[in-house]
């Protein structure tokens, strides 16, 4: 009838205390007897009741030499996954590198003794004691499986889970239980059991993407291994034989009849007292989901810094690698940032603003930010996003002057005045001017930069050229191609903030270009730093002359002082800035920089170029919130720091005067508002 046992296995209940005594004896003597016994009987749990009697006989002289010419030398590991980590500046946890499973391996200083003690009681009792294999409970369930008819019950050891996990596949067949038995006798001869259980509880599967003790752990209580109490270290316990099953946040009653079944598997091997298993019966489980490795703090920086990583190491390396990764990230100036931002765009339907800044002394991206509401965008304006970048271009013009031409901004004079560039009957006439259509006459270089003359400079582009703007540009950080038209001087090249705030960097560095790089170092799972990749500073390269650093600084501070930045002035602080806005009120910048730090703000709409023209009843310039954020977030960060003064240096400078210099009719000079 169904469900009734075979008569035959009450015979074989008789003959199991028999049959394992024999075979203990045959082992003192020397004759492998428990072995033979186990691997036979190991035979008869795979072949069935059906297949018992032949294969038995044949087991028998095949398991000894399985035995002898069984060797650990020469088998191939399964390779398993290690989660990467990405960290701040200061050591900070950033957050893991997304993946399939996640795994973190640890000593043993690093794991409870309650986790070792459930682990243990629930697989595998005599672990302590035996040589890999459990005799008596192989026999045990071989009897079971054999009355049976079919696999009904288990036997395996940690060691044997451990070398089937490590080495053989999953598929059930005699020759696998063969050298899943085999292995786990030779694996037990050439380690230590404490390295037996370390190896074990840091490759079995926990369920939720967890492999290994910590990662699980972190995944169900968000706690490290080495926090594990009883109760927790029994519920991770008795998850490895069925995870989804005893799933605690899908199935918790299955889950908490599992953890008691462990429990009081503890109390039996004397891991737990009688008074502590009824403590521990009672309580919940306990569970209160960990985030570690879903959790990414400062998102867009993270995926920024997880792109060079890719880029470097290959996706699945970078994902599975185990490597730890330490950024040039400030939480501080982040935040600062980010404050920055809220508090000045803070009403429904405000654009959005990216800012980046740089330490001009070896290039380290100290905060990078992208918000719109109060809220960081998926899209990393501040890395990825291009827009054309105004009069904030204006000082590449003003450099290939000074540079090439020897142009002392304070005693070259352009004039103002009525303009138009058509070189061929052909071409389409271009006539640049000021957002007033006013023009203000004869002007020195630094006055038209203070006002922001969109004429002057023009002029002043077409004279130096448009390459020679491009190929400044390109140097001091603008590492992208560059359109070199007429109007590339009035930021008609669409930019990253991330560039410009390069570039800004090599002017306060005094000339010298520093690489931006976000990745200080990585550790590798060996805990040798990678220097195959060169990540963090590395040596400057001087792009133009201090002197002519010095001189684009100085009508740079006058702007700030007295022109269209002067939103960004900071008390008893040395600032250099440039404002910029295009002309259809798309897109507001302020870029600028002190000794310490270059900082650029853009303003806009993130998804489509719309006109900014009333905004908390405003027009949008870079004078206007660009500059304000720009001096909200530098005043939190610099807060506390000794001002450091810019350095003088000479350039040989003279009155110059470009092909278009003098022309143009003079007007009167009137004020007007900065962009």
């Amino acid at each position: 009838m169904p469900g009734r046992r075979p008569r035959s296995s009450g015979r074989h209940d008789e003959l199991l205390p028999l049959l394992i005594a024999r075979a203990r004896r045959r082992d003192r003597s020397g004759g492998g007897g428990m072995r033979t016994l186990a691997l036979i009987l190991l035979v008869l749990a795979v072949g069935g009741a059906a297949a018992a009697a032949g294969i038995a006989v044949a087991a028998g002289s095949a398991v000894q030499k399985a035995l002898t010419d069984c060797r650990l030398h020469g088998q191939v590991r399964r390779p398993l996954p290690r989660t990467s980590f990405v960290f701040a500046a200061n050591g900070s946890y950033l957050g893991a590198v997304r993946a399939e499973v996640y795994r973190v391996p640890v000593d043993f200083a690093h794991v409870s003794r309650w986790v070792d003690r459930a682990t243990v009681a629930a697989e595998d009792r005599t672990f302590w004691t035996n040589d890999g294999l459990d005799y008596g409970g192989i026999a045990r369930a071989a009897l079971v499986n054999v009355a049976a008819g079919h696999v009904v019950e288990g036997a395996s050891t940690i060691t044997q889970q451990l070398v089937r996990n490590m080495y053989l596949s999953d598929v059930r067949t005699l020759d696998r239980k063969q050298r899943e038995a085999c292995l786990a006798l030779r694996l037990a001869r050439e380690w230590s059991k404490k390295k037996v259980l370390l190896a074990y509880l840091n490759r079995i599967p926990y369920g939720h993407r967890a492999l290994g003790i910590e990662a699980a752990a972190q995944t169900y209580f968000g706690l490290h291994a080495s926090q594990l109490g009883p109760v927790k270290a029994a519920l991770l316990a008795g998850l490895p034989q069925a995870p989804s099953r005893y799933d605690p946040f899908v199935h918790p009653d299955a889950a908490l009849r599992r953890r008691n079944v462990v429990l009081r598997a503890m109390a039996a091997t004397h891991a737990l007292t009688r008074a502590q298993l009824r403590d521990a019966l009672a309580q919940p489980l306990g569970l209160h989901p960990g985030y570690a490795y879903t959790i990414r703090r400062d998102p867009q920086f993270f995926s920024y810094v997880e792109a060079q990583l890719v880029q470097a190491y290959g996706r699945a390396r970078v994902r599975d690698g185990g490597l730890r990764v330490y950024t040039t990230l400030d939480r501080r100036a982040q935040a600062q940032a980010t404050r920055a931002v809220r508090r000045n765009l803070n009403r429904k339907g405000d654009p959005a603003a990216a800012v980046v800044s740089i330490n001009p002394f070896n290039g380290a991206i100290v905060a990078m930010a992208s918000l719109v509401h109060g809220r960081q965008l998926q899209f990393n304006l501040a890395a990825q996003g291009a827009r054309q970048t105004g009069s904030s271009f204006k000082p590449f013009v003003l450099i290939a002057a000074i540079w090439k031409k020897h142009a002392d901004p304070d005693r070259s004079v352009y004039v103002s005045a009525p303009f138009t560039y058509q070189p061929t009957a052909q071409s389409k006439p271009w006539s640049p001017h000021t957002y007033e259509n006013a023009f203000f006459g004869p002007e020195t270089l630094t006055k038209a930069m203070v006002l922001s003359d969109n004429v002057v400079y023009a002029k002043l582009t077409l004279d130096v050229g448009p390459r020679a703007v491009a190929h400044v540009a390109h140097v001091m950080g603008v590492k992208q191609p560059l359109k070199p038209v007429p109007s590339i001087g009035l930021g008609s090249n669409s930019v990253r903030p991330l560039l410009m705030a390069s570039a800004y960097a090599t002017m306060a560095s005094e000339g010298v270009y520093r690489k931006p790089y976000a990745i200080a170092k990585v550790v590798l799972p060996n805990g040798k730093r990678d220097t195959s990749h060169h990540w963090g500073a590395r040596k400057g390269k001087r792009v133009i002359p201090r002197g002519v650093a010095y001189a684009i600084t100085r009508v740079l501070e006058a702007n700030v002082d007295h022109g269209t930045g002067v939103s960004a002035r900071l008390a008893g602080r040395h600032v250099a800035g440039k404002t910029g806005t295009t002309s259809n009120w798309t897109d507001a910048w302020f870029c600028g920089y002190t000794p310490r730090r270059a900082t650029v703000v853009w303003v806009g709409y993130p998804h489509k170029e719309l006109p900014m023209r009333d905004v908390h009843g405003i027009h949008v310039q870079g004078a206007s919130f660009p500059a304000s954020i720009w001096h909200d977030f530098m005043a939190a960060t610099l807060h506390g720091r000794r001002p450091i003064d810019f350095r003088p240096a000479s350039w040989p400078m003279h009155a110059w005067e470009g092909p278009r210099g003098a022309h143009g009719s003079s007007a009167p000079a009137r004020k007007r508002k900065g962009n």
